[in-house]
């Protein structure tokens, strides 16, 4: 029978609350906010194991516009990939030095860490030059090093909107939304390798591509 192994879950928006399964070391994993939480198979133990940190140029580092969308277990490598939405302008804007705290809804990162959480990078999403360490200053408005906001987010070869993630024979591979909103695609990447394109996708029916 179906039983109930997580609880006082809230529902924060469409694309949170995803989960995977460790099959190896028999964990849960599952989105919550910011936070992604593991557990025993049967809920027991339940502990956050990564999240995504504070903005220190906002006061309580604006976690609440800040999501996770998906999580996806590469148990052979020892690894977990998440997507995430840290970036709250669009990236004409980011690019334009510009920046403010109004919510966006594009998963536009993808962290790679340890299964503990623990040795979190980026993976896809950022340009040249951007770090997981210094990702907030190069938000900010400015040419210098440290402080150019083009070199932290990319549309390039991987999309711009993370949709959803899924890892095979140590390849990770994601369906993501292009900046402009109109097209979309498959894309890969194996660690140490560059970003890939598997297939474009269509979306019919919207000017847009929503």
């Amino acid at each position: 029978s179906v039983q109930q192994v997580v609880s006082g879950l809230t529902v924060y928006a469409a694309e949170a609350l995803q989960i995977a399964l460790d099959t190896v070391g028999n964990k849960l994993y599952w989105t919550k906010g910011y936070q992604l939480w593991r557990a025993n198979l049967d809920g027991t133990l339940p502990e956050v194991v990564y999240s995504i940190p504070p903005d220190p140029g906002y006061g309580g580092g604006l976690l609440d516009f800040m999501q996770i969308g998906d999580v996806a277990v590469d148990v052979a490598n020892n690894r977990l990939y998440v997507s995430e939405r840290r970036q709250r302008e669009t990236l004409v804007d980011v690019n334009n030095g510009i920046r403010y705290s109004g919510p966006t809804h594009e998963h536009t990162l993808i962290v790679a860490t340890d299964l503990n959480g623990g040795n979190p990078s980026f993976f896809a999403g950022v340009a040249d030059g951007c770090t997981y360490a210094n990702y907030y200053d190069n938000l900010g408005v400015g040419v210098g090093p440290g402080q150019d906001p083009k070199t932290c987010l990319s549309s390039g070869t991987d999309g711009f909107d993370v949709e959803a993630m899924t890892v095979r024979d140590g390849t990770l591979y994601w369906s993501a939304i292009d900046a402009d909103k109109v097209n979309a695609g498959v894309y890969g990447r194996t660690p140490g390798q560059p970003a890939f394109t598997v297939a474009p996708l269509a979306l019919p029916g919207n000017p847009n591509g929503q």
